[in-house]
Formats: structure tokens, C-alpha cells, sequence
């Protein structure tokens, strides 16, 4: 065998053992693609399973979407409806308040207004109430003087009736003194001169002043007096009568009446002499005349 031979057989030697690697190599190679293949078609089947599931999955959560969509929507628009009808509210409301501020500013002048007339009319009553206050007391003086005189005339007028009749009274006992004096004869003869403290129409007043009221008169001219022992009278005592009118002019002194029954607190009296007018309720007694003696 040759050289070329022998380098041929080399070669092909070479070449066999190259196929035969490449051959175990394809071989290996094809085993794993192979079992690749099936692990990759399994995965896909797996994926695909998941893919399908997904997609179900996918739709009900679009569907789910779409519905949380709708109320959402009408959520929405609920909202704005709701939020419009707001807006219209306070946009009312807000003229209500602008309306309401201008009013009340209004009152606010008018009552300010008020409060400077209120001011002015207190400076005015005030003014209004001194004179009034000035006029009362001018009045006042005028009432206090007016009673000063009415009492002063009416007394005067007591005093004046009560000298007449004082006078008239004496002249009556002294023309009776004169009578008795004659009946008896001179001087002496007849025991002296009688005692005029026998007279029915003696005065015999009580030491203390008394006053008091005719509470009744009857016809007789009985009366029946508001004052009794208590006051200090006893029977037997004279009172002055009188009759104290609001009209001075028109007071009247009425005479002199004698107690005949007492008392604790009432007295029954009845006319010593002739009175100037019936005793009537409301008249007055007195153990003296104002300003007058007994």
C-alpha cells in the first residue's frame, strides 16, 4: 500500500469517525429536542389552559367593568344632578342672604334713626318732665296754700258764727238773769243770786280737747257720736257742733249739743237749744272751736 493509499485510508478513517460523532451527536441532539419539544408542547398546552382561563377571566372582569361602569356612570350622574340642584340652592340661597343683608342693613339705618329720635324725644321729656316737676310743685304750693286759706276762712268763719251766737247766748241768759233777779225781788231777799250752773244751756266742756264725728241723727235731733268714755267724756258735757264743707263759704257752725249716755266708744247727744241746721252724719264735734273759747 502506498503512501496515498495508506494517507487515504487515513482520511477515510478520519472521516468515518467524524460521521460517526456527528451521527451520535445529531442522535443526542434529536433526543433532546425531542424530549424538549414535548416539555415545550406541554408548557403550551399548560399556557394555553392558563390562556383560556385568563381570557374567561378577562371577560367576567370586563362584564364585572362594564357594570361597575354603568353604576359608576349613574353614580356620576346622580352626583351632578345632585351637585347642579346644589349649585341652584346656594345660588337661592346666596340671593335670600344678599337680599336678606340689604335688609337688614336697611333696619340697621332705620333703628339707628330710631335711637337718634329716641335721643332727641328723651332730651325732650326730660326737659318736658322738669317743668312738669316745676308745675307740680307750683301746684303743690298752690294746694297747700289754697287748704292754708280754706282752713283759715272756714275757721274765721266758725270763729265769726261762733261770737254771734256766743252773743246771742249771753244776751239770752242775761235777759233770764234779769228775769229771775225780778221774780225774787231786791237784793238779798231771795237767798243772792241764782247760780247759773243750774241752766240747761250752761256750757260744760270737757278740760281736755276731744273731737269726733256725728256717726247718726234722728229726727228728734238725737245724735250719736264716734266718741265715747275712752276720749275722756262723761254725760253731761257739751261739744261745739259744726259742719266743715269742701266750699269754705259754705261751713256752718250749728250749735251746742250735751251728752246725755257714754260709752266706751260711742256717746248719744242731743241739741242744747235751738241748732242752726238738723245734725246730719259726717258733721263734726269738739270740745272747742278752733281758734274760738268756750
Amino acid at each position: 500500500m502506498t503512501i496515498v493509499g495508506k494517507m487515504m485510508a487515513i482520511g477515510v478513517l478520519v472521516l468515518s469517525i467524524l460521521q460517526g460523532g456527528l451521527t451520535v451527536m445529531l442522535f443526542v441532539a434529536r433526543s433532546n429536542w425531542v424530549n424538549q419539544t414535548k416539555v415545550l408542547t406541554a408548557q403550551v398546552a399548560a399556557s394555553n389552559a392558563s390562556a383560556v382561563q385568563y381570557q374567561a377571566e378577562a371577560e367576567a372582569a370586563r362584564a364585572d367593568a362594564k357594570g361597575a361602569e354603568a353604576i359608576l356612570k349613574a353614580q356620576v350622574a346622580k352626583q351632578d344632578q345632585e351637585l347642579k340642584a346644589q349649585l341652584q340652592q346656594n345660588a337661592g340661597l346666596d340671593k335670600q342672604l344678599s337680599d336678606q343683608t340689604v335688609k337688614t342693613r336697611e333696619q340697621i339705618a332705620v333703628a339707628q334713626a330710631a335711637q337718634r329720635d329716641a335721643a332727641l324725644r328723651q332730651v325732650d321729656n326730660d326737659r318736658m318732665l322738669g317743668v312738669v316737676k316745676e308745675r307740680d310743685v307750683q301746684i303743690a304750693n298752690l294746694v297747700t296754700e289754697n287748704k292754708k286759706e280754706r282752713e283759715d276762712r272756714v275757721n274765721a268763719e266758725i270763729q265769726r258764727t261762733t261770737a254771734i251766737l256766743s252773743s246771742q247766748k249771753m244776751e239770752e241768759k242775761l235777759r233770764e238773769a234779769v228775769k229771775e233777779i225780778a221774780k225774787r225781788g231786791p237784793a238779798g231777799s231771795g237767798g243772792g243770786t241764782p247760780s247759773v250752773s243750774a241752766k240747761p244751756n250752761m256750757q260744760n266742756p270737757p278740760a281736755e280737747t276731744i273731737e269726733g264725728l256725728v256717726a247718726e241723727a234722728d229726727s228728734t235731733g238725737l245724735m250719736e257720736l264716734t266718741i265715747g268714755s275712752d276720749a275722756g267724756l262723761k254725760e253731761g258735757h257739751t261739744l261745739e257742733l259744726f259742719r266743715i264743707a269742701a266750699i269754705p263759704q259754705q261751713s256752718q257752725y250749728l250749735g251746742m249739743v250735751r251728752i246725755r249716755k257714754v260709752s266706751a266708744t260711742k256717746a248719744v247727744a242731743e241739741p242744747v237749744g235751738r241748732l242752726a241746721a238738723p245734725p246730719r252724719p259726717g258733721d263734726h264735734v269738739s270740745s272747742r272751736i278752733l281758734g274760738g273759747g268756750n
